[in-house]
């Protein structure tokens, strides 16, 4: 089935909105249209997610968030993942302004299932693909991208054989930092398990304390590209953009 929301305001605090697809049949489409504000946070005692999970053969739905204020914090996460043989759908964000903060997460990425009991790794490593993540404003780039603190990230990681996936953002200004991480990296090791791609478009981007984009890979495979356009690149305080495999991000000055 499908997921069709439309409001002024959502707030999720504490709790999950999702979609699991365990069979080979495509999922229906997950859309969240709002006229004003997102929020995602954790509540007193729960993490809260919006989530697009494959289990099964088939890929994950995909996922359309729409609102004029996006933030997603205190480890909370907006998120299209597979667990197994399916790929992460795709998930496609449209806001004026977006923050990622206190370890809130997006993500279209492949994951390892964990034992209930003892929270560790259990079960065989996915072999799905990352998905994309597309990052927009309302008609045009969204005017600023923030993400800020430790584990705070968006990603298209893979864990498993795949590959990982796309980001694509187009913002007026990109600000990471703090530990903040935007990245397309993987840490399988089979030779088909590819970082992914990172493209920017935005007039400034900064990387302040420790902010990184990555597309590495841990294995054998090649890592991904990291494509930034912008009129003004800033790394500030151990501000990094890394690629493990020898192919060198792109800097492309719009001055």
């Amino acid at each position: 089935g499908g997921i069709l929301s439309k409001a002024n305001n959502l707030d999720v605090i504490g709790s999950e909105i999702g979609i699991t697809n365990g069979t080979n049949q495509p999922a229906g489409n997950f859309t969240i249209n709002l006229s004003g504000s997102l929020n995602v946070r954790a509540g007193s005692f729960f993490p809260s997610l919006i989530r697009a999970l494959s289990q099964g053969p088939a890929s994950s739905a995909g996922m359309s968030v729409t609102a004029h204020e996006i933030v997603i914090t205190d480890g909370a996460s907006v998120s299209t993942s597979t667990l197994t043989e399916g790929d992460a759908g795709p998930l496609n964000i449209s806001a004026v302004n977006l923050e990622v903060t206190n370890a809130g997460r997006i993500s279209s990425a492949s994951r390892q299932g964990l034992d209930p009991d003892t929270g560790e790794p259990a079960g065989p490593a996915p072999t799905g693909n990352a998905g994309t993540i597309n990052i927009q404003g309302l008609g045009g780039p969204t005017q600023s991208v923030l993400i800020d603190g430790v584990d705070s990230a968006i990603l298209t990681n893979t864990v498993g054989t795949g590959h990982g996936g796309s980001i694509n953002i187009a913002s007026q200004s990109l600000q990471i930092q703090n530990s903040g991480t935007l990245s397309a990296a993987t840490s399988g090791t089979a030779s088909s398990a590819t970082g992914g791609t990172i493209t920017v478009n935005a007039e400034h981007v900064a990387l302040n304390s420790q902010g990184l984009i990555t597309a590495e890979t841990n294995g054998i495979a090649p890592a991904g590209t990291v494509d930034i356009n912008t009129g003004t690149l800033a790394l500030n305080s151990g501000g990094q953009i890394r690629s493990s495999s020898g192919v060198k991000p792109t800097f492309v000055s719009k001055a």
